[in-house]
């Protein structure tokens, strides 16, 4: 055993002692890292629902529908799409009142051609829970829809003799070409340029 002056310039195991401080840290960064990741994963799935929901909410706005109507449609949509807050995180405002200026610098705030819909789930923290005072963070995205008027629906099957190539409703076809004795001729009307 080493006394005195003799322990103090030994260099035997200063890498270990190294390796025993930077180990936590490294893991803790790690750890944090994973997480800011999962949230990231977390946004992009939630702005892809935020982006479909304001595309189904507008489809309804351009049919008539009212409001009700319309979240539950973005509502479905979001759903599909991966979100999992349910009704309690979806705003749905047409017009908007509180949506984001375009890049281009248009307000849709106040615009009834504008569809405005926000998405908020609430991700439980991991590691950082420890140093934060809640044990949650709200991930939020919000997307607009601009409404215009387009044509009405087309109906178009590119396969004349496949099975089921179509259907609407309760109505199938086995060809596309029997769509044409339908009362659906309006249908194939519209797929006329």
């Amino acid at each position: 055993m080493k006394l005195g002056a003799a322990f103090l310039e030994d260099r035997d195991g200063a890498a270990a002692i190294v390796i025993a401080f930077m180990t936590p840290i490294l893991i803790g960064g790690l750890a944090f890292g994973a997480e800011v990741g999962a949230w990231e994963m977390t946004k992009r799935r939630i702005q892809n629902a935020a982006d479909t929901a304001a595309y189904a909410a507008g489809t309804q706005v351009r049919a008539g529908y009212d409001a009700t109507t319309t979240t539950n449609a973005a509502l479905v949509v979001a759903t599909d799409s991966g979100y999992k807050s349910g009704a309690a995180g979806i705003t749905v405002e047409s017009p908007p009142t509180s949506a984001p200026i375009a890049v281009d610098g248009t307000d849709p705030n106040g615009d009834s051609r504008f569809v405005h819909v926000v998405l908020t789930e609430t991700v439980q923290r991991n590691f950082t829970r420890y140093f934060a005072s809640d044990n949650t963070i709200d991930i939020v995205s919000e997307s607009v829809a601009r409404v215009e008027n387009g044509r009405p629906a087309c109906v178009l099957a590119l396969a004349p003799n496949v099975s089921g190539a179509v259907s609407a409703g309760a109505l199938f076809f086995r060809r596309s070409t029997d769509l044409l004795t339908t009362t659906h001729q309006t249908a194939i009307d519209n797929c006329r340029l």
